[in-house]
Parts: C-alpha cells; structure tokens; sequence
C-alpha cells in the first residue's frame, strides 16, 4: 500500500445508472482513476464511517486502472521538467480531487460523503464539515499536516 484516496458516497436518492457507469464517468470527466472497490477495503475507518449497503464505495486515483494516489496527496511540487501526466503544483493536484467531489454532491444527489487521504492505510483524524465548506476544510487541512494528511473527512450535503 502506499497514497490512497478510498470513500463512500450515500445518496439521497439513488442514481438512475449502475454504480460502475458512475464510476466511468467520473473517471472520464476528472482524468483520474476511479474504481468500486470492495467496503471490506475501508481499511481503518472507524464503525461510524461505514457505508450503507446502497453506497457507492469508491478508490480515486493518479490514472484511471491504477489503485495509487501517490502523486495526487502527496504534498510535493515537481520541477517543470518532471513527467507525471498530472499537474506540477500539489494545491492543483488537490484542485483536481475537489473537483471530483463537488460534483459528485452536483451531479449525483449526494447526502454524505466520507472520503480518507491516507497512506499505508492510516486514518488519524475525522473531520466533519458541510459541503459548503469542504474545499476550505480539505485545504487547511493539507496545508497544515505533512501530506497525506490521513483524514477521513466526513462530508454532509447542504
């Protein structure tokens, strides 16, 4: 194991497409690897961050087919000659991940969302926030720990 990106969404209402289409097309419109993955996979998230049996339990990743998000938290800045297909700065890295959570809550009628920056599996923190207020609460977050932060953050719809 190494940089992971597991969670789960809960939906207010459910989506009219499989969880697999969901998945595709967030990949697909983020760029990033998305994948279902197993909830026995939540490593370390706590009784209380356990998906319902509807959920859409998910891995986001660098590149879609990998299972690694090692250059997407991991906190560096890479020189401008550097290859990693994704950008160069970490706060446009963790753009690209908010993103992709912001529109799960548009697109997809979301109503809770928990999704851990971990490494190894470790989960330190929970931390609860609105969606209004995800971006500004990821971002400190990031900003103020030695990435991955190993957080879950536990995300209710406004």
């Amino acid at each position: 194991m190494s940089n992971s990106i597991p969670g789960f969404a809960e939906f207010a209402q459910q989506p009219d497409i499989s969880q697999q289409e969901l998945v595709s097309r967030l990949e697909n419109s983020s760029g990033l690897g998305v994948s279902l993955m197993d909830p026995s996979e939540l490593y370390n998230f706590p009784d209380s961050h356990q998906p319902s049996e509807t959920a859409l339990v998910f891995l986001i990743s660098d590149y879609p087919r990998s299972k690694n998000a090692t250059y997407l938290i991991d906190g560096l800045d890479f020189a401008p000659e550097a290859d990693i297909d994704l950008p160069l700065r970490s706060r446009e890295r963790l753009e690209l991940i908010l993103l992709l959570i912001e529109s799960l809550f548009e697109n997809y009628d979301v109503s809770r969302l928990c999704i851990a920056f971990s490494d190894m599996g470790q989960i330190e923190a929970v931390i609860k926030t609105r969606q209004a207020d995800l971006r500004k609460t990821i971002l400190e977050d990031c900003e103020s720990n030695i990435m991955p932060p190993c957080s879950i953050y536990d995300i209710a719809a406004d």
